[in-house]
């Protein structure tokens, strides 16, 4: 990994926890991570319990921690399929826990931390302290809580935020969090306070305004950090989601009510958190009912990230976890978005960990992360045969016909290097790895073909596209004879300048046109000619048999095929 004084998460072991009975994943040099899993496969539970270990290490209280690990008491998470097994006499006594192995700089917070019924290893280490409130989990829930309300009426988002977003917002108490303070509030009745203090009852009265002054204290913290998450939300807005050079139509802005105490009714009032959207100049108080589904999501995602961007804390270990995140939007938003988590300086210092249902979006983020992908670990979370979930690592198809073609199975290895052809095909041409609409290898190679030689006059187009270079200078970049255009006495020496350059850069481009040109149209037309006899011969019976040394030379040419075309988009989409 980059970065040797980071720390990092390197394995994570469940055992009889969550979704998982025996669970061991190892991440080399601390890798990010890119899962993708069918809906119940358990990528929900491998994040819920990632984050009760983080949670771990800010508790003094043991039990709290204990009690994720003890079958029948309130709130634990032991795996029911061994709670089971116990009933039955068939398994010995549950010994549910996660360890997690974190390995970096500094060395002295290095090793393995475990949770269980009988260990609490995470206590009292100010590293993992740090590193829950400086990492974030991002779940599909928060977009569809945030907007979730009945109709016609205001939407209020303190309990998303009080679940989702305070726990990981430091505030001006540098020891709790915001919605540790507000949980520690909430738990207090001043009633009773003066009570227990034998208070007469002219006394209650100053209990009563001691808590509505530690109230409007909470109030006031909580107002500053939703206004800052505010500002941080509309400029993600704007940078990520508005329309380049129009104004955006769209505003959002959110407000706080303070929590309040009514001594009458002994009764606490939880703060308000509203958002107030505009459309131009009309207020929508009610933006559930006016926006479609893809337009609030990008506005929660925008306060989500926003929240994110305004709580960047120091510390060794940063985990940024994502779960079926952006499933309301549509693929060119979600990318758009991917890009953004994959490129912004921001998320640069956390440990990643995306996980998706959506095969086609996970598909997506591993074209946005590229091949050369040693930090990230690419892998399926799947059950087998009704087994607890495994995550498997999941190569390229590239990389997975080798696999097969080391092993000998060399039909299973044709398939795959057809399958990774069509694929840098439909890359290259739709800008889409699976578009969903069928076209054979053929229709691929001839597309392919087409776009090059378009592309190539684009290119040749777009270097003599120069609105200061006139009919009369043109026909010095592009001489129509051999004429010496230094002694050309019609043209200024700006001009003559500008045409030399045109000319140099001209003569470069159409010598690299031909070269890059040659190489690619060389390895498509050699690709045609194997993709009958090597790349195709499972789908046919009674196929004469492969060879290795003709598998090995096919391989070659889809593996340079990739690596030209993705270049090439690559490089156009950077340029873009």
């Amino acid at each position: 990994m980059a970065g040797d004084s980071r720390l990092r998460i390197h394995r994570i072991s469940y055992k009889d926890i969550g979704a998982f009975r025996e669970f061991d994943l190892h991440l080399d040099r601390g890798q990010n991570l890119l899962v993708y899993g069918d809906n119940g496969s358990g990528k929900t539970s491998f994040a819920r319990l990632l984050r009760k270990w983080l949670w771990s290490a800010s508790t003094n209280v043991s039990f709290e921690v204990h009690s994720l690990f003890s079958y029948g008491i309130s709130g634990n998470m032991v795996n029911l399929h061994a709670a089971d097994a116990v009933v039955d006499k068939r398994y010995g006594e549950i010994n549910a826990s996660v360890v997690i192995e974190v390995q970096g700089t500094p060395a002295r917070a290095c090793g393995n931390y475990k949770i269980s019924s009988d260990d609490h290893e995470t206590y009292s280490m100010p590293m993992l302290r740090r590193a829950e409130m400086a990492s974030d989990f991002v779940n599909y829930r928060v977009f569809y809580e945030m907007f979730r309300g009945a109709p016609e009426t205001l939407l209020d988002l303190w309990p998303v935020f009080l679940a989702e977003i305070l726990p990981f917002c430091g505030s001006d108490d540098p020891v709790e969090s915001l919605s540790e303070r507000w949980t520690a509030l909430a738990n207090r009745d001043p009633f009773q306070e003066a009570r227990f203090a034998d208070a007469k009852p002219g006394e209650y009265g100053k209990y009563y305004k001691k808590y509505n002054t530690d109230l409007r204290a909470f109030g006031e913290s909580l107002r500053a950090r939703v206004t800052d998450i505010s500002l941080s939300a509309r400029t993600f807005y704007e940078k990520y989601f508005g329309e380049k050079g129009v104004p955006n139509e769209w505003w959002f802005e959110l407000g706080v009510q303070h929590p309040s105490y009514d001594p009458k009714e002994h009764r606490l009032s939880a703060p308000l958190i509203q958002i107030g959207v505009k459309h131009g100049d009309k207020n929508i108080p009610c933006p559930h009912e006016v926006l479609n589904e893809a337009e609030l999501t990008k506005i929660a995602l925008s306060i989500r990230f926003g929240a994110t961007k305004t709580n960047l804390q120091h510390s060794p270990l940063k985990l940024l976890v994502l779960d079926d995140l952006l499933i309301s939007l549509d693929m060119s938003n979600r990318v758009q978005v991917i890009n953004i988590i994959l490129a912004d300086p921001d998320f640069a210092d956390y440990q990643k960990i995306i996980m998706t249902h959506d095969r086609g979006f996970y598909q997506e983020i591993r074209r946005a992360i590229g091949s050369e992908h040693t930090e990230w670990m690419f892998g399926l979370l799947h059950r087998t045969d009704g087994n607890a979930p495994q995550i498997r690592e999941d190569p390229s198809k590239l990389a997975f016909a080798e696999r097969l073609l080391s092993e000998g199975r060399h039909d299973e290895a044709a398939l795959q290097l057809r399958k990774s052809a069509e694929e840098t095909l439909r890359l290259f041409i739709m800008n889409y790895p699976d578009s969903g609409e069928y076209k054979s290898l053929s229709d691929l190679l001839r597309q392919a073909r087409g776009r090059l030689e378009g592309a190539a006059l684009n290119e040749l187009l777009k270097l003599l596209d120069d609105p200061e270079l006139d009919e009369a200078m043109l026909q010095w970049v592009i001489p129509k004879a051999m004429l010496d255009l230094v002694e050309n006495d019609d043209l200024s020496a700006e001009q003559k300048t500008r045409c030399c350059g045109r000319r140099t850069a001209l003569r470069k481009l159409i010598t690299e046109l031909r070269a890059d040109r040659r190489t690619v149209m060389s390895v498509l037309a050699q690709i045609e000619h194997v993709k009958d006899r090597i790349l195709n011969p499972a789908a046919h019976e009674g196929a004469p048999p492969l060879y290795e040394g003709e598998m090995r030379e096919a391989l070659e040419l889809v593996r340079m095929l990739k690596n030209t075309l993705c270049r090439d988009t690559k490089e156009k989409e950077a340029a873009t």
